[in-house]
């Protein structure tokens, strides 16, 4: 495929969803990746003038995406070993959604910021990332070369031969994985949706998230009429967290807000508000994103810093 094939399958694509007279939330994202894809090229094709006028309608409905559970998954799918072509690829073309949406929103500074955790990664998995060399050459020829997605697939297209990080000498060959204990670890962990019920938190009762790693624990619960959250790492208390909601099927943030952490140990603590009433902060996430309890798929997104 060359260049201006990718950019005109992007604009077919783009006016076959301009003459639905109705849109989901899916075609809504998609529709704002399109238009960033053209909008993002030097010279692709200009958006359909009827697209453009829905942006703000699409924008609205499409939501915002999460980059930390971006994150998290491209870590994944670059410790895995794979056909790079397949999940790898897929998750890097997720990144590069969101960087081109984030971008078209005017949010700069999380585009940069998610553009810098990729490459992060990228760099140290060099024979993961080698065999998508063409295709990041393609692509990269289909953006302005300032951009943010530009940067993305520059890191793929030019890997260095080894590992950013090297061990001495002395420990013999490195392996091309991360290490834990010197970089930041991203943990989403999911929320039962009947957990939020306000019933579900009492004195004698404790409603627990489901961990990825198996180390990092956490735990809703009810003391004195106020919600409070914990949360345990292995060995060190987790360093920042932040509650995460999207309608329940996609991956797409509808609102978030950060948790103010208290630690003691290895384990921190988050003050949630009261269980019952506007002051409760997990109803006012759901309230903020327009969702029913029953649509609602509430992650907690867990830093631990080296």
């Amino acid at each position: 495929m060359e260049p201006q094939d990718w950019l005109q399958k992007a604009f077919d694509e783009l006016v076959e969803l301009a003459s639905l007279a109705e849109i989901d939330l899916d075609d809504a994202w998609r529709g704002m990746v399109l238009i960033s894809r053209l909008l993002g090229s030097p010279s692709g094709p200009t958006p359909p003038a009827e697209v453009l006028r829905r942006l703000p309608a699409l924008r609205e409905q499409a939501g915002r995406p999460d980059p930390e559970s971006l994150v998290a998954r491209l870590s994944e799918e670059l410790a895995a070993d794979d056909d790079a072509e397949g999940a790898l690829l897929d998750s890097l073309l997720d990144v590069d959604d969101a960087l081109g949406v984030l971008s078209l929103n005017g949010d700069t500074d999380a585009a940069q910021a998610l553009s810098r955790s990729a490459s992060e990664l990228l760099v140290r998995f060099p024979s993961r990332v080698r065999p998508l060399e063409d295709f990041a050459t393609l692509r990269g020829a289909t953006v302005r070369p300032d951009s943010e997605v530009a940067t993305l697939w520059k890191e793929v297209a030019h890997v260095p031969a080894t590992p950013a990080t090297r061990a001495p000498a002395s420990e013999g060959p490195r392996q091309d994985r991360l290490s834990p204990a010197r970089h930041r670890s991203t943990v989403v962990m999911r929320l039962p949706s009947e957990a939020l019920r306000a019933q579900a938190w009492t004195v004698s009762s404790t409603v627990p998230f489901l961990s990825q790693d198996g180390a990092t624990q956490a735990w809703l619960y009810e003391e004195s009429g106020q919600l409070w959250l914990e949360l345990r790492g292995a060995a060190a208390p987790p360093t920042s967290a932040r509650f995460v909601v999207s309608r329940r099927g996609d991956a797409i943030e509808r609102a978030s807000f950060e948790v103010s952490l208290e630690t003691s140990g290895n384990t921190a603590y988050a003050d949630l508000g009261p269980i019952v009433g506007q002051g409760n902060r997990l109803h006012a996430l759901l309230a903020q994103a327009g969702l029913a309890r029953e649509e609602a798929d509430l992650r907690l997104v867990v830093m631990n810093d080296p």
